[in-house]
């Protein structure tokens, strides 16, 4: 359901638009028109549908996603549906004055894309917050996309069809595209941003999902994991608690493998090749 659109050069919304005025998408700049009533909420519609375009298939959470996002922005700094020129990307959020780009993502992403959008916003100047719906994400295997993603400046929502949810973090182990352990929904406010402290800070009692973020994050977001754990201090329960688990599930692991037959390994071992060769020659 698309809720936005352009008027000439200017974005204009589906609540402020005209029935039987022609528009243009903002991605496709092929004509749109609006259509709605009392009993369906108003939206733009391609007059001529576009296989390629991505604002005609994106879902209502993918939307009220948005439009959390730029209330929470708050002060009309906010842009739904930004262009780029200069990359000939389309922002689903920016806010100009925090140069900072918010990427929803419903929908399954190649590791391909995920890269290529996130290096194309960082030429710009721009940092770019991913959020991942957990209908698609969060699961217990993890695709390319969402071990690259979870490298970056990155958190899920919850968020629904009526615009109830939040945007959460979550303590996790990860192992290579397994989820093996997943804490409770921490609720983060997504555009309360904080730079990383730049003191120095023993990393050795810090878990390897925070280990990962001060690696490759420039900033984190209030009431995320990192913020929570900087206020608590690295030696608190929590981090504690979050070491041992994560020595706990790894140790269990190695051992599960080593207590499995040597014919039951060997098999693993060949459907392993067996699968990479196809993958590679596909």
């Amino acid at each position: 359901m698309q809720l936005y659109a352009l008027d000439g050069t200017s974005p204009v919304s589906s609540s402020s638009a005209e029935k039987g005025k022609n528009y243009l998408c903002p991605e496709c700049k092929a004509q749109v028109r609006l259509r709605g009533g009392p009993s369906r909420q108003t939206h733009f519609y391609h007059y001529r549908p576009s296989k390629n375009c991505r604002q005609n298939q994106k879902s209502l959470e993918h939307l009220q996603m948005q439009l959390k996002l730029i209330d929470l922005i708050g002060c009309g700094e906010g842009h739904i549906e930004c262009p780029f020129h200069e990359i000939n990307r389309i922002a689903d959020v920016a806010w100009h004055a925090k140069k900072i780009v918010f990427e929803v993502q419903c929908s399954p992403l190649s590791l391909e894309e995920a890269q290529t959008r996130t290096l194309d916003y960082q030429k710009t100047g721009y940092q770019i917050l991913w959020i991942l719906h957990d209908n698609q994400f969060n699961q217990q295997r993890l695709s390319a996309a969402e071990s690259y993603l979870r490298t970056q400046f990155c958190y899920f929502t919850n968020i629904n069809k009526i615009g109830e949810g939040i945007v959460y973090d979550q303590f996790e182990v990860l192992k290579r595209e397994r989820r093996l352990f997943k804490g409770h929904p921490l609720a983060v406010s997504p555009v309360k941003i904080l730079r990383l402290p730049k003191a120095s800070l023993s990393t050795e009692h810090f878990p390897k999902i925070l280990l990962r973020r001060l690696l490759n994050w420039k900033s984190y977001a209030k009431g995320d994991l990192l913020d929570r754990l900087l206020k608590e201090g690295i030696f608190s329960s929590s981090a504690k608690r979050m070491l041992i688990i994560e020595s706990h599930l790894e140790k269990e692991r190695k051992e599960t493998l080593k207590s499995l037959p040597l014919r039951t390994l060997l098999a693993k071992s060949y459907l392993a090749a067996l699968n990479w060769l196809l993958r590679k020659n596909s």
